[in-house]
């Protein structure tokens, strides 16, 4: 609770106390008028008994009661003036107390009334320069939605031109394909009574195809064999004969390790002739054929040293089945 409300909170009790302090002094002024009342009425009341007790020779007696009741009275009404005056004396106290208070508190709610009059003004200001910033930050957005807006209507009827161009080749892209739809189903179906017709004849296509297969892997075959070589190594010694096989023999005379060449003859069975070595290098083959054939054969040394040679024989394959055969055919 804030300092002003509690001001005021208390100024309404205190105005509710001078209430109480008011009823209770009227209550009080109507006790005394009522008291002052019932003295009159008792002495009233009194007077014809004081003359029967004055007959009867008792008037001392009643006049001491009588002045009794009177001074008790008195004492009363004097006890009540008294509360009356004090609670005068108090009710005056507590008005100025009221008074006071009543000044302070509104002296109080001014400052606090100023204050928040300033701090509302305050409030105010700040409030509209930022709904004026707001309100110009809408503004700009509503430019720049504007411009988007602007841009992307110009944008849309180039689209919309952009989509009427779309659908005119799609339409035209449609008619091709259905004439394009129509010419495959006539050249599918030419080419199904093509198939119908050319069915008949493709056994025996496939026989002559398959007859044509046959000799073609006998002709390769027999390439293949006429191609393929047998490799023969071989090591000879210096000054002596050495037969290399399918009736060829090597004689060596000479080595030259230093230039790896030498130098010596080769015999040949089959056509019975004499093929001469005259500083034959290394890794040079010595080529010839072979009359009854026609084939190619080849020598190669492979290393030199003082007292030997190494190399390989290369003949055909189909060499010694040929020499096979004519040495079957001489025997029947």
């Amino acid at each position: 609770m804030s300092e002003p409300d509690s001001k005021r909170d208390e100024l309404e009790r205190d105005e509710e106390r001078w209430a109480a302090a008011q009823r209770r002094q009227h209550f009080l002024t109507g006790a005394c008028i009522l008291l002052a009342a019932a003295i009159v009425g008792l002495a009233w009341y009194a007077y014809p008994m004081v003359q029967a007790d004055a007959s009867l020779h008792n008037l001392p007696s009643v006049t001491q009661r009588l002045s009794g009741a009177v001074d008790a009275a008195g004492d009363r009404l004097k006890e009540a003036e008294a509360k009356v005056a004090d609670s005068l004396s108090a009710q005056q106290s507590l008005r100025g107390q009221v008074t006071d208070l009543g000044r302070s508190l509104r002296a109080r709610i001014e400052t606090v009334s100023q204050q928040a009059s300033q701090s509302v003004e305050d409030t105010y200001h700040k409030l509209q320069a930022q709904i004026e910033t707001e309100m110009q930050a809408q503004t700009e957005r509503l430019a720049n939605v504007n411009e988007r807006v602007s841009g992307l209507e110009s944008s849309r009827e180039a689209d919309q031109g952009q989509i009427a161009q779309l659908k005119q080749e799609l339409n035209q892209v449609r008619e091709q394909a259905e004439q394009r739809s129509v010419q495959q189903s006539s050249d599918l179906a030419q080419v199904h009574r093509q198939m119908e017709e050319g069915r008949s004849s493709q056994g025996e296509q496939l026989a002559a195809l398959m007859r044509d297969q046959e000799r073609d892997r006998r002709s390769i075959d027999a390439v293949s064999d006429q191609i393929a070589v047998r490799k023969i190594p071989f090591e000879a010694t210096k000054n002596h004969s050495r037969d290399l096989g399918e009736g060829i023999a090597l004689y060596i005379d000479n080595t030259d390790t230093m230039y790896r060449r030498v130098s010596g003859w080769m015999f040949v069975a089959s056509d019975r002739r004499y093929l001469w070595l005259r500083n034959q290098s290394v890794q040079e083959p010595v080529i010839f054929y072979g009359n009854a054939d026609g084939q190619k054969r080849e020598l190669v040394i492979a290393n030199v040293t003082n007292n030997s040679v190494t190399g390989y024989l290369l003949l055909p394959k189909a060499a010694r089945e040929t020499a096979g055969l004519a040495a079957e055919g001489a025997g029947q």
